[in-house]
């Protein structure tokens, strides 16, 4: 066969095709100043932007990042709150909502004894008014609270029972904030798997679009190669031993 050379041309012709119909262009959409057209890569079915115009004060000229589909994004979220990770999460904290409940347990008869020294000694400081027992037991309670929220009596308590105390009061502000924590973990949970999930497919996407890319690259430069090499040993100069040798008999 003397033309192999047509072979590789006629792929360069296809790849050139193929990349000229790489991009399917879908509706523009407008906002304000900014313009964004969608678009489709037909090589890996993936959807993208390309942005135009200005936000605020961002200028966007042809930008484009990926859109992953809510089905892609669903099923790689619920992968990343299944993961181990997440659910080691929520045994942490349990863990400390346990831990703070033994704390409470612990201290509670010293805590109980704290309150009952400090009620004592706000009713041996207290000056009713006479005349005025309902305000009077209002007062009493407002100041037995005040008085155990300030510790103005820590220094008439012993020292054991200030420790218990203390120790149920911080296991008890603990407990608090696990509690919250544990109660808000779901939504916190789910929207940074989203958002985890949002950007771990917009890499896979930008990796895709890379590889696809390479690919036709590397292919468009084996067949000018393949092309070259077949149109050398085709049109090359005969030599002597080709034609015969000029003097004959």
């Amino acid at each position: 066969m003397q033309r192999k050379w047509l072979i590789p041309l006629v792929v360069c012709i296809l790849l050139v095709v193929a990349w000229c119909l790489r991009w399917e262009q879908g509706p523009t959409q407008t906002e304000n100043e900014l313009q964004i057209i969608h678009l489709k890569d037909r090589w890996t079915g993936q959807a993208w932007i390309s942005t135009y115009g200005r936000k605020r004060y961002i200028l966007y000229s042809g930008e484009q990042n990926p859109v992953p589909t809510q089905n892609d994004i669903s099923f790689r979220k619920s992968q990343i709150l299944g993961s181990p990770e997440k659910v080691q999460e929520i045994q942490a904290i349990e863990q400390k909502i346990e831990f703070y409940n033994q704390e409470i347990t612990a201290h509670e008869e010293g805590h109980r004894e704290y309150e009952r020294l400090v009620t004592e000694k706000v009713k041996r400081d207290f000056v009713p008014i006479y005349g005025r027992p309902l305000f009077n037991a209002q007062v009493f309670d407002i100041s037995i609270d005040e008085a155990l929220k300030s510790g103005e009596y820590n220094d008439e308590i012993p020292r054991d029972i200030l420790e218990h105390h203390w120790f149920w009061s911080s296991a008890k502000e603990n407990l608090g904030t696990a509690d919250n924590e544990l109660a808000n973990l779901p939504l916190n949970q789910s929207l940074e798997a989203r958002s985890q999930a949002e950007l771990e497919l917009e890499a896979w996407a930008w990796q895709e679009r890379k590889i696809a890319t390479g690919i036709w690259v590397g292919l468009f430069i084996l067949s000018l190669l393949t092309m070259g090499l077949f149109s050398r040993n085709n049109f090359k100069k005969p030599t002597l031993s080709d034609t015969g040798s000029p003097y004959r008999e």
